[in-house]
């Protein structure tokens, strides 16, 4: 079983790059956030999912993604290409969140999935994402909240998006998010 493959990015298409290394170029099936970030050229290297029929080689940038992607892949109904696209969605720290939350609608509208598909995934992953991500997961989970708070408010996800990073997690109630998050929009509005 390959684990990883490193080399140099001879090719990139609609989802895929192909890495070559010593002589051979794989073809191999990633995230469209790390795809966006390779460069023709250069040098990259992804940890590796291979399903065997046909022979498909999926590559992730981090450890955290292939076992999210593992993860997915254990519930019936979901295959690698189901669990790309929902990974492609919605970055895994807030999938996870979701999960840990039980929050089926957001996971359902973000990842571009069904409502029972969403709920299946609840229910088949919520015990292993809490076990595994712990904090992680109780950290996403107030931003999980605070997105869901200001998009009420009708603030757009791509503003929420571009100040979400600048909000303190730790030991901050939601309303004292709430207050540092609107501050935030309404400076970044007014540029």
């Amino acid at each position: 079983m390959i684990y990883s493959i490193q080399g140099t990015v001879v090719h990139t298409g609609e989802r895929f790059i192909v890495l070559e290394t010593a002589g051979i170029g794989f073809k191999v099936h990633v995230l469209d956030s790390y795809a966006a970030r390779l460069e023709l050229g250069k040098s990259a290297r992804v940890i590796c999912f291979m399903q065997q029929d046909p022979l498909t080689v999926y590559g992730f940038q981090s450890e955290e993604e292939l076992s999210f992607f593992e993860l997915l892949n254990t519930i019936s109904g979901i295959g690698p290409k189901i669990a790309m696209k929902i990974m492609n969605a919605v970055p895994v720290r807030r999938l996870s969140a979701y999960i840990a939350l039980e929050q089926k609608d957001q996971l359902a509208s973000q990842a571009g999935i069904s409502a029972k598909t969403a709920s299946k995934i609840i229910l088949d992953l919520k015990e292993k994402i809490q076990k595994s991500s712990g904090k992680e997961a109780f950290m996403e989970s107030g931003l999980v909240e605070l997105e869901s708070i200001l998009s009420d408010l009708g603030y757009a996800q791509k503003d929420i998006e571009a100040i979400r990073s600048q909000i303190p997690v730790d030991a901050v109630s939601v309303e004292q998010k709430v207050k540092v998050a609107l501050k935030l929009l309404s400076a970044y509005k007014r540029r």
